[in-house]
């Protein structure tokens, strides 16, 4: 008897067991699905942001542009739709010596970044006036001119831009004066030249000489004192000319201060009227 008891109460409390557990399988499932959808939003929310930045690195030379990927990390190389932005920010040589820290900017900053790291470049190609440098100089000022900079930069570009055309109409001036060199060399070498060309080439050394004496310090230095003797010279006839101009003025003044005195001697007429009274 006792056991048939004990048998129906278990089978009771399995009842009752039974329900109360099913109630409380409800609970941990929507916890589950809340997690699930705040762990959805944050994912969103830093593919976003992540998706708004761009990195600028480096790949075997070459600096490179990337864009954050619609992930909470990575970024994949930068290749806007718009063939001017994309000139922009395709990938340019580094030039040796110069390395480019990894560095992670917004849109607003990325296009200042760059100029910072490019101009720099520049700085250094101006510095020394060869031709491949100058050439080279002259490639990373087209980069710079893409990009949308402030007014300060935009200041800094433009003496560097004008800095480049100095030292490329300079570098072409050097060649210039190397070639009439070599001309004047060749013509002097020449022998037994027939009339017609013997005068010609008296009239061509005759301008690369004036030309030549032109370009010599000496001739500077002695346009200077020339135009120190004319200053002189100017100065004199100033002072002469001021000081001759003071003794006409002065002399053409001294009958007006006769004027007021009074002092004309008496005539002989009024003379000879006091006489006869």
């Amino acid at each position: 008897m006792e056991e048939d008891n004990l048998e129906k109460k278990s089978e009771e409390n399995g009842k009752t067991d039974a329900p109360a557990s099913q109630k409380g399988s409800g609970v941990p499932l929507l916890i589950w699905v809340l997690i699930v959808i705040l762990i959805a939003v944050c994912f969103y929310f830093l593919s976003l942001i992540n998706s708004k930045k761009f990195q600028i690195s480096s790949r075997n030379g070459y600096l490179v542009v990337k864009k954050g990927l619609f992930l909470p990390y990575g970024f994949s190389e930068y290749i806007p739709q718009d063939m001017t932005k994309r000139e922009a920010y395709s990938p340019l040589k580094i030039p040796e010596g110069e390395t480019v820290p990894v560095a992670e900017v917004d849109r607003g900053e990325l296009d200042i970044a760059l100029f910072r790291i490019v101009s720099g470049w520049v700085e250094k190609y101006l510095k020394n006036e060869s031709e491949e440098n100058l050439r080279i100089a002259s490639g990373y000022i087209e980069r710079l001119m893409k990009l949308n900079v402030s007014p300060d930069d935009f200041e800094k570009y433009s003496r560097l831009k004008g800095e480049l055309t100095f030292r490329q109409a300079k570098f072409s001036f050097n060649m210039g004066m190397e070639l009439i060199r070599t001309s004047r060399e060749k013509i002097t070498a020449i022998k037994n030249l027939s009339p017609e060309f013997l005068k010609e080439s008296e009239e061509l050394l005759a301008k690369i000489e004036k030309i030549e004496k032109v370009n010599s310090p000496d001739y500077i230095l002695l346009k200077r004192q020339d135009m120190d003797k004319i200053r002189d010279e100017i100065k004199k006839e100033c002072i002469s000319s001021c000081v001759k101009e003071t003794i006409e003025r002065s002399a053409g003044k001294q009958p007006d201060a006769a004027v007021p005195g009074d002092s004309k001697p008496p005539s002989s007429d009024s003379q000879e009227k006091k006489d006869e009274k």
